[in-house]
C-alpha cells in the first residue's frame, strides 16, 4: 500500500531526528572520554546510569566503575551489556540515592540526564549529598547558555501545553525541567553546548581533598 504525503514527511522527520540524535550522542560521547583522559580520571559514580550508555567509555579509559539506577529493568540490561560486551571493573546496583547513607569518594560523579527529571528540592538534595564526593561532576542535561533564554522556551512551551511554569518550584508537572546548574553545584565550571537543547558541563570542586585512586570508592567497587 502506497504511503500518502504526510505519512512519508512523518517518516522522513522520524530518521532525520535519529540522525541528530545519534550525532549528538556520538559528540557527547567524544567530550566525556576526552574529559576523563585530560583529568586522569580512574574512578567514576555513574549516578542514574539506566542502560550503561557510558559504559565501554569507561572500560576504554580503564576506569572503575559504581554505577546505580532506581529501574530494576535497566540496571539488568546495564548488567548483561557489561557481560555480553566483557567490560571490567564496572559494578552495577539497583539502588536509591536518596536511599544510600553515605557516597564514598570518587574522581567523577557523572549525571546524565538524571537531574532534568526530577523536581528542584530533590536536585538541591542530590547535590548536597554529592558535592564533597568527588573532584570532578559531568551534568549532561538541557541546560543552555545564556540560561534565560532557555527558561523562556520553557515558558513558551508550559503556555502551550497549558501548564503552570515550574521549573523552580516544588511541583512537577513536564517530563523536564530546565534547572540553573552553575548556580546551584556553585563551582567553576566549562561547557560544551551541542544545539540549543543539549549540554554537557564539567564541573570542578576545588575544595575537594586529592585522594589516591585506589581508595577513591570508599569499598564500593569491592561489595
Amino acid at each position: 500500500m502506497q504511503k500518502s504525503h504526510w505519512e512519508s514527511k512523518i517518516e522522513t522527520n522520524r530518521d532525520l531526528h535519529s540522525q541528530k540524535r545519534r550525532k549528538k550522542r556520538l559528540l557527547i560521547n567524544n567530550v566525556v572520554k576526552d574529559i576523563l583522559k585530560k583529568y586522569d580520571i580512574k574512578t567514576v559514580f555513574d549516578l542514574g546510569c539506566g542502560l550503561g550508555f557510558y559504559f565501554p567509555i569507561y572500560h576504554e579509559c580503564g576506569c572503575h566503575v559504581f554505577a546505580v539506577d532506581y529501574a530494576f529493568n535497566r540496571v539488568e540490561i546495564a548488567r548483561k551489556k557489561v557481560e555480553d560486551l566483557k567490560l571490567q571493573n564496572i559494578t552495577v546496583k539497583c539502588e536509591d540515592i536518596f536511599q544510600i547513607d553515605e557516597v564514598g569518594h570518587f574522581d567523577c560523579i557523572m549525571l546524565s540526564f538524571v537531574l532534568d527529571h526530577m523536581a528542584l528540592p530533590q536536585v538541591k538534595q542530590i547535590i548536597s549529598k554529592i558535592k564533597d564526593s568527588a573532584r570532578y561532576f559531568i551534568v549532561v542535561g538541557y541546560y543552555s547558555e545564556p540560561f534565560k533564554d532557555l527558561e523562556q522556551r520553557h515558558r513558551q512551551l508550559c503556555r502551550r501545553l497549558g501548564v503552570e511554569f515550574n521549573s523552580f518550584s516544588e511541583k512537577k508537572e513536564l517530563t523536564c525541567a530546565v534547572y540553573d546548574y552553575p548556580t546551584l553545584f556553585n563551582m567553576p565550571y566549562s561547557l560544551n553546548q551541542f544545539g540549543d537543547d543539549c549540554s554537557l558541563l564539567l564541573f570542578e570542586n576545588v575544595k575537594a581533598e586529592s585522594k589516591p585512586s585506589e581508595t577513591a570508592h570508599s569499598g564500593y567497587l569491592h561489595a
